[in-house]
C-alpha cells in the first residue's frame, strides 16, 4: 500500500492572518525592487563555481557518449619506415623506404550495447543533478530574500508601533512631573521603551548578516555600487506561499519525482551496465592495410609503388578464458551492489526526512494560528486599554507593558512564519519544484 502523507492548510485562517497583522500597510506589501528575485537567482547560477562545475561534467559526458555510439568509426593512421641493410653479402637493396597507411574499424561487439547505454544513464544523471542543483540555488536565494523581506516588514510594523509607544512615553513623563503618577511609573515605562528598543535592534541587524550569508552559502556577491536595499523579493509573493496549501504528499511517488534522487538511480543503473559490459566476448574487426615503398632498388629494377603486402581482412575473435577479464568484471558488479544498497539507504533517509518535514509543517501551522490568537488579544487590550485610561483605570505603564508584550509576540510571529517558509522551501526542493 501506498503511503500517503496528507497536510491541508486552514486557509481561511492564513487569510485572516495577511489581512489582520501583514497587510496592516498596504504600500509595504506591494514594493517592486530594481532587482528582483529572478534577477539574483540568474546572478547566483552565474556566480556558482558548483553550478559551472556540473555544466562542464555535462559536456564530458555527452563527449563520452558520443565515443561509445561511434564505436564503428574507423581509425586511420599514417606511417613510414626507413631501413639501411648491411650484412654478408652485400643486400639488395642497400636501403629502403616503406609507407603504410593503416585503417581499422571495429564493427561488432558483444559489450557494445551496454556501454552505449551506460554512457547515457551517466549524462542523464548529470543533467538530473544539474537540475537539482539549480533549485538548490534558487531555493537558498528565496530562503535569505523571504528571511531579509519578512524582517523589513517587521521593521515596518515596528516602527509604527514605536511611535504610538513613544507618545505614550512622554505622556507618562507629564503625568509624573504634575505629580498625578509615581516616578517608579515613569522609570519602569522608560525600561520598557529601552527594552523595545533593543529586540527591534536585535532583530533588524539580522538583515545585513542575512546578505552575508547569502554570500557564503552560495558565493553570490553583490556588484559594487549597488544599494541593497533595492534588492528584494515582493512581500504580496511571500503571503501567497503561506496561503497556498502544499497538498497530499505520495513519499514513494516523491522520490520518482525528486532530481537528486533520479540522479542517484540513474548512476546505479549505469553502474551494472557497466559492469556488465567488462568483459566482450565476441568482436568483429575490419582492418585495411596498404603499403607503398617510397624509394629503393633490386638490381637495376625500381621498388618504388605498390607491394603484395597490402591487404584487407575480417577478424573475429572470442574470449574463451580471460581470468584478468572476469575478474575485471566482478570487481565492477561489486561496485555496482554498493551503489545499489547506498541508493536504498538513501531513499529510506528521504522517506523520513520528508515525514518529519511534515509533521514539522503542521506544528508550526498550530503554534503560528495561536500566535495569531495571542497577537489579536495583545491589540484588543491595547485598544481597551487607550480607553480605559480616560477615566482612570489603568496607568500608562500599563499600555507600554502591553506594547512591549505586543512587540514580543510580532517578533515571535515573525520567527513562526520564517520556520515555516524554511520548511515549505525544504519541501519543495524535495519536490524538485520551483515554487513561482
Amino acid at each position: 500500500m501506498k503511503k500517503i502523507i496528507q497536510s491541508s492548510l486552514m486557509c481561511g485562517t492564513l487569510m485572516m492572518t495577511s489581512m489582520t497583522f501583514a497587510q496592516s500597510n498596504d504600500s509595504a506589501l506591494n514594493i517592486n525592487y530594481e532587482i528582483s528575485f529572478s534577477e539574483v537567482f540568474q546572478d547566483a547560477l552565474s556566480q556558482s563555481n558548483e553550478y559551472k562545475a556540473l555544466r562542464q561534467e555535462i559536456l564530458s559526458s555527452d563527449d563520452l557518449v558520443k565515443v561509445e555510439r561511434r564505436y564503428f568509426y574507423p581509425s586511420l593512421t599514417l606511417g613510414s619506415e626507413f631501413k639501411m641493410l648491411y650484412g654478408k653479402p652485400d643486400p639488395t637493396p642497400d636501403s629502403l623506404g616503406e609507407l603504410k597507411l593503416s585503417l581499422k574499424a571495429k564493427i561488432y561487439g558483444s559489450g557494445v550495447s551496454e556501454r552505449i547505454d551506460a554512457a547515457e544513464e551517466f549524462l542523464d544523471s548529470g543533467h538530473l543533478k544539474l537540475r537539482q542543483a539549480e533549485l538548490d540555488i534558487y531555493y537558498v536565494v528565496l530562503k535569505f530574500l523571504t528571511k531579509i523581506e519578512r524582517t523589513r516588514h517587521y521593521k515596518i510594523q515596528a516602527d509604527k508601533l514605536r511611535i504610538e509607544f513613544e507618545s505614550y512615553y512622554h505622556k507618562q513623563l507629564n503625568a509624573t512631573k504634575e505629580g498625578v503618577s509615581s516616578q517608579s511609573n515613569a522609570m519602569e515605562v522608560e525600561l520598557n521603551k529601552v527594552r523595545f528598543d533593543e529586540a527591534v535592534f536585535g532583530v533588524v541587524s539580522n538583515i545585513d548578516k542575512y546578505f552575508k550569508q547569502l554570500k557564503e552559502e552560495i558565493g553570490y556577491k553583490i556588484s559594487d555600487g549597488v544599494d541593497k536595499n533595492n534588492i528584494g523579493i515582493n512581500y504580496r509573493e511571500l503571503l501567497a506561499i503561506l496561503d497556498r496549501p502544499i497538498g497530499d504528499i505520495n513519499v514513494n511517488d516523491l522520490i520518482y519525482l525528486n532530481k537528486g534522487m533520479m540522479s542517484e538511480l540513474k548512476i546505479v543503473e549505469a553502474s551494472k551496465l557497466n559492469a556488465q559490459s567488462q568483459r566482450e566476448r565476441l568482436t568483429v574487426t575490419l582492418s585495411n592495410e596498404y603499403y607503398n615503398t617510397l624509394y629503393g632498388k633490386d638490381n637495376d629494377n625500381d621498388l618504388r609503388g605498390n607491394t603484395d603486402k597490402s591487404f584487407v581482412s575480417i577478424k573475429i575473435e572470442y574470449d574463451i578464458f580471460n581470468e584478468q577479464a572476469a575478474l575485471n568484471k566482478s570487481s565492477n558488479m561489486h561496485v555496482y551492489l554498493a551503489e545499489k544498497d547506498r541508493y536504498f539507504k538513501n531513499t529510506e533517509q528521504f522517506k523520513a526526512r520528508i515525514e518529519a518535514l511534515i509533521l514539522k509543517y503542521e506544528t508550526l501551522l498550530q503554534q503560528r494560528n495561536a500566535t495569531i490568537k495571542q497577537l489579536s488579544l495583545n491589540r484588543d487590550l491595547i485598544e481597551n486599554q487607550k480607553r480605559e485610561i480616560l477615566i482612570d483605570k489603568i496607568t500608562y505603564l500599563d499600555i507600554a507593558e502591553s506594547m512591549s508584550a505586543f512587540n514580543k509576540a510580532q517578533i515571535g510571529l515573525m520567527n513562526l512564519e520564517l520556520n515555516l517558509f524554511d520548511v515549505i522551501y525544504q519541501i519543495m526542493t524535495m519536490k524538485s519544484e520551483p515554487i513561482f
